[in-house]
């Protein structure tokens, strides 16, 4: 179990946010005391950061998770790992070193050799859940009836002023500016998301002065960023109340919350959010309560009572085995592994749970009475023995294809998209190619098959690079 192939080393790569603004995973992330194996866990770590963390020591994503809910003790997979909260709430979670269970630690001189984790910068861009603005004066930008109106105060002296961004691709002289008594203004048709901008007053670009939000772009330029929101928070009432905020799984159900702000009529936050299911409650002066508004709401499997917001298109996971089994949850990379929240209806014809996804790729597995289980019915999984989960692809737009192989008992796609893991996305047979469809976002792709342990180019793929090791990646682009 310890002979892994050294494409893991893969994982140390330097990822560059396409915004300039990313997260770097620290060092000092394991440690090896008294013949015990050591993680310091920062709650802060993204659904990416905790996934890069797994494979490289070869934890399952989901223990990573509930190492986050652990109280004291934490059994997984029949084994005991130790959960103890330290200073600035990081996670200790420990467990007693052995060699058979450990196959991303080697002994040298007899000495455990811990693989060391250089700073990784994280793409955020495609993580982003959501989105809300900062304007020092709220009458700087608004949203509506999908137009997106932008005010400049000052500028008196100014002769023409125009307002460049993405949504325009950047032309310089497309859009206006007119004038008033205080400032410049200008409507522009847009849609949901962020989008990037800058103001050209007299030639001389400019961040706009009102907004607090800036990124650089890839080039190191830095833009002003707007969020087109996408829906509206209302709580109606508590007009009293000091303050009053909205916290839900899109934000880690962070105790403060987001701030709402205040209304003739009540509290309202307008936010752009990803396509997803979203469990959220308002905090009214830190009381915790659930929108009255939204008659949508979920209990959990500890009767714990949420309201529910669904942004995009229901996917249905549908399991048909399991007849006899009194409850089933449902947990994933998309919910952060989170083992109380989605309970599946049992049915004449199985267990089923309507969730709503974003594109992209995710791993999951069914609770069943207790026990973890991958899906049976679905071929694709990532991961290795026990720490196997199945892997879902909501809306893919790219296929990987590899023709013969006949005698191959398992093949894999790894890359630049998972972190170059060597345990999946597992292929599937069909006639004489093996395939499968994932989600990839847009921009270059770095990536290999293996063929029975063995890491092979893209024979069909003439486009490649030369890799750290001396050795070739085939390459693809994703335009869209």
């Amino acid at each position: 179990m310890k002979n892994i192939s050294i494409y893991i080393l893969y994982l140390l790569f330097a990822l560059y946010s396409t915004t300039g603004q990313a997260q770097s995973v620290t060092d000092e992330i394991c440690r090896i005391e008294d013949g015990r194996l050591i993680f310091k866990l920062n709650p802060h770590w993204d659904a990416k950061e905790r996934r890069i963390i797994a494979q490289v020591y070869a934890l399952d994503s989901a223990l990573i998770a509930q190492a986050f809910q652990a109280d004291s003790v934490l059994m997984y997979n029949n084994e005991k790992w130790y959960v103890n909260k330290t200073l600035h709430k990081y996670i200790e979670l420990s467990k007693v070193m052995t060699s058979e269970s450990d196959f991303a630690f080697n002994k040298y001189n007899n000495e455990w050799i811990v693989p060391q984790v250089e700073p990784i910068m994280l793409q955020t861009e495609s993580l982003m859940k959501y989105g809300i603005n900062e304007f020092k004066d709220p009458a700087s930008f608004s949203y509506t009836n999908g137009l997106a109106h932008f005010y400049l105060p000052g500028y008196k002296n100014a002769q023409k002023i125009y307002l460049s961004g993405s949504f325009n691709a950047w032309r310089t002289q497309d859009l206006l500016m007119q004038k008033t008594d205080d400032g410049w203004i200008v409507s522009v048709k847009m849609l949901p998301g962020k989008a990037f901008y800058k103001y050209i007053v007299d030639g001389q670009w400019i961040l706009d002065p009102e907004n607090k939000l800036e990124e650089p772009d890839n080039n190191h330029v830095v833009n002003s960023v707007v969020y087109i929101p996408n829906y509206t928070f209302r709580h109606a009432g508590n007009l009293k109340s000091k303050k009053v905020a909205v916290s839900g799984n899109f934000n880690n159900w962070h105790r403060k919350g987001i701030p709402m702000q205040k209304t003739s009529q009540g509290w309202e936050l307008p936010i752009y959010l990803k396509d997803g299911t979203y469990t959220y409650k308002f905090v009214v002066d830190k009381n915790w309560i659930l929108d009255s508004g939204n008659p949508l709401k979920r209990t959990d499997a500890d009767g714990n009572e949420n309201s529910v917001l669904e942004i995009g298109e229901k996917y249905f996971f549908h399991v048909k085995s399991f007849a006899y089994a009194n409850q089933v949850i449902l947990t994933g990379s998309f919910n952060n592994w989170i083992t109380n929240e989605l309970m599946m209806h049992k049915t004449d014809s199985g267990w089923v749970l309507p969730y709503v996804l974003a594109s992209g790729n995710y791993e999951y597995k069914f609770i069943v009475d207790g026990r973890w289980s991958v899906d049976s019915l679905n071929p694709h999984t990532i991961g290795f023995e026990e720490v196997t989960n199945s892997v879902l692809t909501v809306e893919p737009n790219y296929t990987f294809e590899l023709e013969g192989y006949d005698a191959a008992k398992k093949v894999i796609v790894s890359g630049s998209f998972n972190g170059w893991n060597p345990t999946g996305y597992t292929m599937t047979r069909q006639g004489n190619k093996w395939v499968i469809k994932l989600h990839l976002d847009k921009g270059k792709h770095r990536y290999k098959f293996i063929v029975d342990g063995e890491w092979i180019q893209d024979p069909t793929n003439p486009v490649y690079d030369t890799n750290q090791y001396n050795t070739y990646d085939s390459v693809l682009w994703i335009e869209q």
